[in-house]
């Protein structure tokens, strides 16, 4: 003999569903990635002066992908465009002809960072709208 006090399947998944729909809003979610945000921004904060200048170049390139069908939004990222970005950035802050190799793989790091984090945003976005 089952307690008055516990819940059947379908009384269970009615308040799954109900739950479901109560928490998954745009409104709920707008909070928590104004706080994925904050969060971004601070660590970005932390990071050495130079690397900080380098991810301003960079979140500049990505917005310029930043569009339905670009090559970061798509299903399966092509890595060439992600070198493109890199190589495009490391141009425009290389300080001699010579080749700095750790500098290079820096910024292809923070690219395909920056591609992940707004490929993540990009998703969690969609469901919504």
């Amino acid at each position: 003999m089952q307690s008055d006090f516990l819940l059947n399947n379908e009384q269970m998944k009615k308040i799954d569903m109900y739950m479901n729909s109560v928490l998954d809003t745009p409104e709920i979610w707008q909070g928590i990635e104004h706080e994925i945000d904050l969060d971004r921004d601070y660590i970005m904060s932390l990071y050495p002066a130079r690397a900080r200048i380098i991810m301003v170049l960079i979140e500049e390139e990505c917005d310029m992908l930043e569009y339905e069908g670009s090559s970061m939004l798509s299903a399966i990222p092509d890595k060439e465009s992600m070198l493109a970005v890199a190589r495009r950035v490391y141009s425009k802050v290389s300080c001699n002809d010579d080749e700095d190799n750790n500098l290079k793989y820096m910024i292809e790091v923070l690219v395909c960072n920056e591609f992940i984090i707004r490929r993540s945003r990009y998703k969690r976005r969609s469901r919504f709208f």
